[in-house]
């Protein structure tokens, strides 16, 4: 019994802020070491994930034999506290060696994109591990103080924790990270940690919180009386005390199994398809609402709130239905059915978004306002289907407790929910994406919901009468569904890459496509203008190259009224490596830091003692899509003297260990996620000892779209090296 529960509820809440504020955090770290925020952020997650699904399988059958798992849960936040203290010692320390000594000695792109992944993983790996004992523990530690009602509790510890990892997520991206740095807000994260675990430990020391014997398990006292009444009736026989687990008959104890298998599945199945749609999510709102750091912090704020809504909902409804299989495939379907709504309610959205630029553009309060709207559209894309998603957890513990399967399935199907996160997060930011598309991708996650549910629907007929031929009925009508949305939602190129987040006007009939392709870190798209004639290549929707007819002799008869324009980026691309060469007019060897429209590599490649140019570019997708600009740059493509190497640049100068004469960068805006490690000391400090005696690094420096503290904070970097 719990006297006081008020401070142990705060206690999660500040766990919650704490370990969403080490994902944000990590999610930064490790970009600038595996070298793009996309990768970085499916590395985080999925390493993330994965440590906190074993550190909850591991505490699952010992959390039954503790007296006080709440002291245990206070430790681990200490240990998480002390992993935050010297997060950023470890990260330098590890950096250092990697790149300096374990690199150079590999020698191998491939072996060191490996390598590399494996160290950036085991930085976090430990502390997701602690992290994911944390909620096993402090769920036990509420549901030992009311068993009657362990789904309600189960849901009022994720709800707490979820809620502080909202918070968590806009407090590190909005607030400490650029007050402190990164080292601060691990300590900030660290000091949080502390609180939590103070508050706990306090409580239970001063006796607010009555140890329960674990002899007793949780739910067992209802399979244990009505197995005895059945004893009774049929035998006589005298009651027995009940152990762990309750004994049951053959046939109870099979039901039992086979529920526990049905549920155990439906809680990784529905998390692989809950972060199949997060990385769904975040790609398509990126088109809508920009790619920038805190357009993603926003939008997994708004995952994560629509979980904890979820909960909070469920939290009186687990203890109280009487068929809680058939309330979980209802969910399930309802789950999968609103995912596939978010498609259509994601299109309505470009016109909202245009409206909001052009409202809040340039008025004083505006950025703040427009970060508002952005959260709030991302919750009207996400919402519906993350609260039905936030029920699945709870429902699934409280039933299987309630069961009689004892404290251990908390630990459990938290576990296997976290090992169908991390598959979800890797196979559709990896693989599934690129193959499927952001439309194929939502449509598969969906149909994996609602498979689920007619799954878990047709077994609750097997216990309670549903039949069969209604759930066959039912997946045919899904079927059909799932069959017409492709062909009733289109995701038009000239509207999803319109890039309306950054001038709030939607070109429509302006703009013919050309290319249109979901990466692995990027969508890449190719448009024409259809009065100009001016060729634009962008990722997410931002231009980052572009040139007009007069270079493009085939475009030309085609457009034979056209007025002839240069293309808006055609000075940077042409003159600015020709600035780079008139500083050192017998450079021989060339990095070329990023593909572009290949107009770069072509004006380089005029020189004529230029033995060797390398193109160093990370998203393969922006070489194919740049096909678009031939013949002008044609020389990118036939010169025999140029290579491309497809990996980020810091990785490529370790291992290579190949000086430059001249080293040109010309990437995306540095508020872009994924190119912000190209402005930044460490980057200037590393690419320095890759470059040879008088060598020179020449870099294109956006000074629209930029604020004069960022762009002072580059110069200052600059400055230091």
């Amino acid at each position: 019994m719990v006297t006081d529960a008020r401070p142990i509820r705060f206690a999660f809440l500040l766990s919650g802020i704490a370990g969403l504020i080490y994902e944000v955090l990590w999610s930064r770290y490790l970009g600038l070491f595996v070298g793009h925020g996309a990768y970085a952020q499916v590395l985080v997650l999925a390493v993330y994930l994965g440590g906190m699904a074993v550190g909850s399988l591991a505490v699952s059958d010992v959390s039954k034999k503790l007296r006080q798992p709440l002291r245990w849960y206070a430790g681990a936040e200490v240990a998480l506290a002390v992993f935050g203290f010297g997060f950023h010692a470890l990260y330098v320390l590890a950096t250092d060696v990697s790149y300096d000594v374990i690199f150079p000695a590999i020698g191998s792109g491939p072996w060191v994109g490996s390598v590399r992944w494996a160290v950036a993983g085991a930085l976090i790996l430990p502390q997701a591990i602690v992290l994911g004992t944390t909620f096993p523990l402090m769920a036990a530690g509420l549901v030992r103080g009311d068993k009657e009602h362990p789904g309600g509790r189960v849901a009022e510890a994720y709800l707490l924790n979820t809620m502080g990892g909202a918070a968590g997520v806009l407090l590190a991206g909005f607030v400490l990270i650029g007050a402190v740095g990164l080292p601060g807000t691990s300590v900030a994260a660290a000091l949080l940690n502390l609180a939590a675990a103070g508050l706990v430990w306090r409580t239970v020391r001063a006796g607010d919180t009555v140890a329960h014997d674990a002899a007793a398990p949780i739910g067992a006292g209802q399979v244990a009386s009505s197995v005895e009444a059945a004893r009774s009736e049929g035998s006589g026989a005298a009651a027995s005390p009940a152990p762990d687990e309750a004994p049951v008959g053959g046939t109870a104890r099979a039901a039992a199994d086979g529920r526990a298998t049905v549920l155990l599945v439906v809680a990784f199945g529905t998390a692989l398809a809950s972060f199949t749609y997060e990385i769904g999510w975040i790609r398509m709102l990126s088109l809508l609402l920009g790619s920038a750091t805190h357009s993603f912090e926003l939008m997994l704020s708004a995952f994560i709130l629509g979980m904890a809504l979820g909960a909070w909902l469920i939290r009186r409804r687990s203890d109280d239905t009487e068929d809680p299989l058939r309330l979980l495939g209802g969910i399930q379907v309802l789950m999968g059915l609103a995912a596939l709504l978010s498609l259509p309610v994601y299109l309505g959205l470009f016109d909202v978004v245009a409206t909001m630029v052009q409202t809040f553009s340039g008025r004083p309060g505006g950025y703040a306002w427009f970060n508002a709207g952005r959260y709030g559209l991302s919750l009207v894309v996400m919402l519906p289907s993350t609260i039905l998603a936030g029920m699945t957890l709870p429902l699934i513990t409280g039933t299987l407790i309630r069961s009689g399967a004892g404290e251990r399935v908390i630990g459990r199907v938290y576990g296997f929910n976290t090992l169908g996160s991390v598959a979800g997060a890797c196979l559709a930011g990896l693989f599934a994406l690129p193959f499927l598309g952001l439309e194929g991708l939502i449509v598969a996650g969906a149909g994996l919901d609602v498979l689920l549910g007619l799954w878990v629907l047709e077994r609750a007929g097997h216990w309670s009468g549903l039949g069969r031929r209604l759930a066959l009925t039912a997946a045919c009508g899904a079927g059909l569904l799932f069959a017409l949305i492709p062909i009733v939602v289109e995701f038009e190129p000239n509207t999803v890459t319109s890039g309306v987040y950054r001038n709030g006007v939607l070109e429509g009939d302006q703009w013919r496509s050309l290319y249109y392709q979901d990466g692995r870190t990027a969508t890449v798209s190719a448009h024409i203008g259809t009065s100009d004639g001016v060729i634009v290549l962008a990722t997410n929707g931002k231009p980052d190259a572009s040139l007009g007819p007069r270079w493009i002799h085939d475009r030309r008869d085609t457009l034979p009224e056209l007025p002839i324009p240069q293309g808006r980026d055609f000075t940077t691309q042409v003159l600015a490596p020709m600035m780079a060469l008139a500083h050192r007019p017998e450079a021989r060897t060339v990095a070329n830091i990023g593909h572009g429209s290949g107009m770069t590599t072509s004006s380089l490649l005029t020189s004529n003692r230029i033995e060797r140019l390398v193109t160093i570019e990370i998203e393969p997708l922006m070489v194919e899509g740049s096909l678009v600009f031939l013949p002008a740059n044609a020389a990118a493509f036939a010169d025999p003297r140029v290579s491309y190497v497809f990996d980020d640049a810091k990785s490529f100068f370790s291992y290579r260990r190949e000086r430059f004469d001249i080293v040109f960068a010309e990437p995306s805006n540095p508020w872009v996620s994924g190119t912000a490690s190209l402005f930044t000391r460490e980057f200037y400090e590393r690419v320095t000892d890759f470059m040879s005696e008088g060598g020179v690094l020449a870099q294109w420096m956006q000074l629209y779209e930029l604020n004069d503290e960022l762009f002072l904070s580059v110069l200052a970097a600059l400055d230091a090296v």
